[in-house]
């Protein structure tokens, strides 16, 4: 006989409804509920977009439910989407003179500039510019990518141009189509943004030309002079990690820590891009390790460690100088992060060892209450929860929830997939994906109980873990193996499990 909860029992037993709210509702009136299977099935709620609040009236319990609704474009800006990614330029023409709007985005973040662009349509980017699409926006929804990034890797050198005619002018646009075109061979295009957005002495250091550095330094270049966005050519120089451009910069009197609009620094922007041998050159110089960007307020080890969580070794090395050279390893961001936090999160496995050598605080606390702990069981990254309790993590610490790590071991729901319309979304393979999450939640959830983890803890709406673990049937392993061990509640009822 075990005791388990009755808001469990109910949900599984198929006897409660759950129910979605309008986004735009603040309060769950009858009209504004739509039904959906305590599976997670989406059903017909197509009216229903973006991430909602599920919320349950039979026994008053809300919890966050995420899921695909119907295409953000109305029916008329769908046409001229795919239109511009067909090349129907007759059709494109039609719509644009009904004044179809032309910066509609789908629900991935796509609109038919970039779609043009992405598919080598020339004429129909030259027709959607000169109708006033926004060059300069950027789609970083997915993976980052821009306007001009699309154009360089089609190798299209006409589109090129007609971007780089039309105001193309944000920094991280032309730095990361000029890396694209370089890294790709494309030198007449990786030409064309240089001499568009960069000085004479910037493109020498981009192409490490010391000799013609050196020549426009003697016959007067300024070393310092800016473009709009505060660039520098010292931060050109570190962006492309020349090592030797920085050194003779430095040596004519380039300022070190000359900042950007952004707040950068030479040093971050190097850090960020991991130009392991541009950061060193830095340091050596005297560049300030402990310096913050203007808008998060990260130093240079904080914006390297909110990169994607690579572990190559040369890349670690860039964590070992900045600790080296009096990085702060317990120095917070404007969210109250820290860098063993985000590492943690980012899954920086030999990382965290290393800020932990250097003594990185492991229970301090960001804004929301989380500690690195938290933010390593909910990114599922098994090794560093077992690293960090080995170093003395607080195993029963909330956040300001109130949810101690446990409790999130079951916090994570019906997910938002992005990238694809509902209808062709594979849901097979999603679940693949969730069935691995799940194993590792429950890996986790085993580890925290061995090292003394409160399994009767509440949050500040008086939820267990099981009362969690029970709002989705990506849950059932975290119900079944919760099962196994002793719980308490504050409503409960006894019955017969099967062994």
């Amino acid at each position: 006989m075990k005791e388990l909860n009755l808001v469990c029992l109910l949900l599984f037993c198929g006897k409660c409804s759950s129910y979605v709210i309008k986004p735009e509702s603040n309060e769950a009136t009858a009209d504004q509920m739509y039904e959906i299977t305590t599976d997670g099935t989406v059903g017909t709620t197509e009216a229903v977009e973006e991430i909602t609040v599920a919320y349950n009236d039979t026994i008053g319990i809300k919890h966050i439910v995420f899921f695909r609704g119907t295409s953000a474009l109305k029916e008329n800006e769908k046409e001229l989407l795919e239109a511009s990614t067909a090349g129907n330029l007759e059709q494109v023409q039609q719509l644009l003179a009904k004044g179809v709007n032309i910066e509609a985005k789908d629900r991935n973040g796509r609109t038919s500039l970039l779609e043009a662009v992405k598919n080598g349509h020339q004429n129909i980017v030259q027709l959607l510019v000169d109708h006033g699409a926004k060059v300069n926006y950027e789609h970083i929804r997915r993976e980052g990518m821009k306007t001009l990034s699309y154009a360089v890797e089609t190798g299209n050198k006409e589109i090129v141009k007609i971007l780089l005619d039309n105001d193309v002018n944000i920094r991280a646009i032309f730095s990361l189509a000029l890396r694209t075109a370089v890294k790709l061979n494309q030198t007449e295009i990786a030409n064309l943004i240089k001499n568009h957005g960069y000085t004479s002495l910037m493109v020498a250091a981009i192409d490490g030309q010391i000799e013609e550095l050196t020549r426009l330094i003697k016959n007067g270049a300024d070393v310092n002079t800016k473009l709009e966005d505060g660039y520098t050519c010292l931060m050109t120089a570190a962006e492309f990690g020349q090592a030797d451009i920085i050194q003779i910069l430095l040596d004519h009197g380039a300022d070190v820590e000359a900042r950007n609009e952004k707040g950068y620094t030479s040093l971050m922007i190097a850090a960020e891009l991991a130009e392991i041998y541009a950061v060193k050159k830095l340091l050596e110089n005297g560049a300030d390790v402990n310096v913050k960007d203007d808008d998060r307020e990260l130093n240079s080890l904080m914006i390297w460690l909110n990169n994607d969580g690579d572990n190559k070794e040369e890349y670690n090395d860039i964590v070992r100088m900045l600790l080296d050279h009096g990085a702060n390893v317990n120095d917070k961001n404007k969210y109250g992060s820290t860098s063993l936090m985000l590492s943690a999160y980012n899954g920086q496995f030999e990382v965290v060892q290393e800020l932990i050598k250097y003594g990185a605080d492991i229970n301090t606390k960001d804004n929301q209450g989380s500690t690195s702990l938290i933010e390593a069981v909910g990114a599922g990254n098994v090794e560093i929860v077992k690293e960090l309790l080995k170093h003395g993590a607080d195993v029963n610490v909330k956040d300001n929830s109130g949810k101690s790590s446990l409790m999130h071991t079951a916090h994570f729901y019906v997910e938002l997939i992005e990238g694809e319309d509902a209808k062709d979304t594979d849901w097979d393979a999603h679940a693949k994906r969730g069935d691995a999450k799940k194993r590792k939640k429950v890996e986790i959830a085993q580890i925290l109980i061995e090292h003394g983890a409160d399994v009767n803890s509440s949050d500040n709406e008086d939820d267990t873990i099981l009362i969690k673990a029970s709002f989705t049937n990506a849950m059932m392993h975290l119900f079944q193996f919760f099962c196994q061990v002793e719980l308490t509640s504050v409503q409960r009822i006894t019955m017969d499990l099967p062994v």
